[in-house]
């Protein structure tokens, strides 16, 4: 048998770094150098910056700038994962290999273009190159979510949460990108006004899927939606001259209810869907306890006990 290999029953798993291990490191230093040195620090010519560009396409769901501090969790979380992932015990975790693959790798490409291209006001570009991350962090969770897990502390925080949160704030942020394009269009006040509302009810319906349609719910991308509402709120209290000449007192006002509103919707939807898991938790321990003395493991999942409780 190889060294760099591990007879675990039947399978064979290596502890030598492959391409995947390697793609994840360079793509999250690629996309980090990018993202801060062209889209914060302004650093190539003729760019404009990430936070320049939000006040120039303002829209009435337009989050308040401290909004965007999530981008240090996510990319901290990202650094921890980066390196994390390159250590003997974590290489060849099945999150890693059988899950997540090469989707990392793709985002962060893909992010970093579109960095420049929302740089270089190339807006239309833009809203396609943000739907593509979006959707390629969708895959990643999906195919996480899909493949045989261990389902540990560590597991979570490090190989899988990053991209739960990253992938929550890309949902928000490619609702964002769709309306600055409307702004961008020159679209009238009655237009952009529906798009945003439309984005509301979206964001909304995305955290109800992730909650409630999925065997094991995801509470972080609902927790971020939370936060991202929470914010388009807090920027309507004190809207930009733009906002307040175009829709006036009552639709903003209106629009930031409507925000606060979602977020406080979907706070209580986590409320609820974690007390209902914890109560199937309680319930599926009390019945494998009642059943498991005298009954096998067939008979417990054929009396409707979960598997996974067994």
């Amino acid at each position: 048998m190889n060294t760099n290999e591990i007879d675990v029953g039947k399978s064979v798993t290596t502890t030598a770094l492959n391409t995947y291990n390697y793609l994840n490191i360079v793509g999250y230093f690629i996309n980090l150098i990018v993202t801060f040195g062209a889209g914060t620090l302004n650093l190539l010519p003729g760019t404009t910056s990430i936070g320049e560009m939000s006040d120039k396409y303002q829209t009435i769901v337009s989050p308040s700038g401290s909004a965007f501090s999530i981008w240090g969790v996510i990319f901290i979380a990202q650094g921890i994962f980066a390196i994390g992932q390159m250590l003997p015990k974590y290489r060849s975790s099945k999150a890693v290999q059988d899950g997540l693959k090469y989707w990392y790798f793709l985002v962060c490409i893909d992010q970093a273009l579109w960095t420049l291209l929302f740089g270089y006001e190339q807006i239309n570009l833009s809203l396609i190159c943000i739907a593509s991350i979006w959707i390629l962090l969708v895959i990643a969770n999906i195919s996480q979510y899909n493949c045989k897990l261990e389902r540990t502390q560590i597991e979570f925080w490090m190989l899988r949460f990053p991209f739960m949160i990253h992938c929550g704030w890309l949902t928000a942020a490619t609702a964002l990108n769709l309306n600055v394009v409307v702004v961008n269009s020159n679209a009238s006040a009655s237009v952009q006004l529906t798009s945003g509302i439309i984005s509301l009810a979206v964001l909304h319906a995305i955290a109800m899927i992730y909650l409630w349609f999925i065997k094991y719910p995801n509470y972080v991308i609902p927790c971020v939606l939370i936060w991202a509402n929470f914010w388009i709120g807090m920027e309507l209290r004190v809207p930009m001259d733009q906002i307040t000449n175009l829709f006036g007192a009552v639709i903003i006002n209106g629009v930031k209810n409507a925000a606060f509103g979602v977020a406080v919707i979907v706070l209580i939807q986590v409320l609820a869907r974690t007390i209902f898991a914890l109560y199937q938790w309680k319930f599926s321990n009390s019945t494998v306890d009642h059943l498991s003395d005298s009954t096998s493991t067939q008979e417990l999942v054929d009396e409707g006990v979960p598997v996974e409780a067994v």
